[in-house]
């Protein structure tokens, strides 16, 4: 095999590596998104609650709330004027043009099931797996864990790939140039250094994308805990357990989450290390030749 198609295989080798870590990126985020859906569904003030509420009220008074739909009064307010419940009530009993209890009762319990199939019992798609929103915080910190630790290990692969096809460029100096090239057009989420100042920036926020998960898992374990006199409405010890959990969670999501940036940084200062302008430049330095009057200078001894 030749020195080239060796080469060659190097590098393809890394690409495949870089490829994974973006796959793994991938997943990480979109994990991220659903559990951030869930916890805002979860929320005590959230849409679904405001759903209940309304038509829980107009249920409770719809023959006053009724009767005010039709004075002078309440035909002079604007939608964005209602700011007491029953305003909002009597709002919603005169848009959807609610005529009896029975109706309003109707919409009342369409609601209240759609919170308790869809919110309260959380479905995960794709895998079709079911669990309690009481159990957010705990599947969301396993999730996020393996997910970290797997981003971990691909990261490091990357790293040590890169290491080696540099090493072996090094053996093909009138390529060297070339293979730092096409191995900079495979990369997404890593920026090799270049003319463009501007993307410095953006190497930086890349760097953010790996926070993610400790800032969506630290805003779930938050609302778990101040809410959790609700829970003990339930079950005391499900919400002692689920607390400490989180709290363990937090704390192996930041090591793992610093580990990454640390081996993502490692990458970069590969890359700028060998950057082709930046070794010759060195090479220039080091090989431009010292001055006479600078070398007479320098031999002259130190005057006490």
């Amino acid at each position: 095999m030749s020195q080239g198609n060796e080469l060659f295989n190097y590098i393809e080798t890394a690409g495949d590596s870089s490829r994974r870590t973006r796959w793994v990126l991938l997943v990480m985020i979109t994990t991220c998104i659903l559990i951030f859906a869930a916890f805002l569904n979860s929320r005590k003030a959230n849409w679904i609650n405001a759903r209940v509420e309304v038509p829980q009220k107009a249920y409770n008074d719809f023959d006053e709330l009724f009767a005010r739909i039709s004075s002078a009064d309440y035909k002079k307010k604007k939608l964005g004027d209602l700011e007491t419940l029953e305003d909002r009530a009597a709002a919603f009993i005169n848009h959807y043009k609610i005529k009896s209890k029975t109706e309003a009762e109707y919409w009342l319990k369409g609601y209240i099931n759609s919170k308790q199939n869809y919110i309260q019992i959380i479905r995960v798609p794709f895998i079709f797996f079911t669990f309690d929103v009481n159990d957010l915080g705990f599947i969301s910190g396993v999730s996020l864990v393996f997910i970290l630790l797997f981003l971990r290990f691909c990261l490091w692969r990357e790293l040590t790939n890169i290491k080696a096809v540099f090493e072996k460029a090094k053996k093909d100096e009138k390529c060297k140039d070339q293979w730092y090239t096409i191995m900079s057009m495979k990369q997404v989420l890593t920026i090799p250094p270049n003319d463009i100042k501007k993307e410095k920036l953006w190497g930086i926020l890349l760097k953010v994308i790996f926070f993610i998960p400790l800032i969506i898992h630290s805003i779930v374990a938050y609302n778990d805990y101040i809410t959790k006199e609700i829970a003990y409405i339930l079950s005391r010890s499900n919400i002692n357990f689920l607390n400490t959990a989180n709290i363990i969670f937090i704390s192996v999501i930041l090591i793992l989450t610093i580990s990454c940036i640390s081996i993502s940084i490692e990458i970069d200062v590969v890359w700028r290390n060998e950057n082709p302008k930046k070794t010759a430049k060195q090479k220039e330095t080091s090989s431009k030749p010292i001055e006479p009057a600078a070398l007479e200078k320098s031999s002259q001894p130190e005057k006490p």
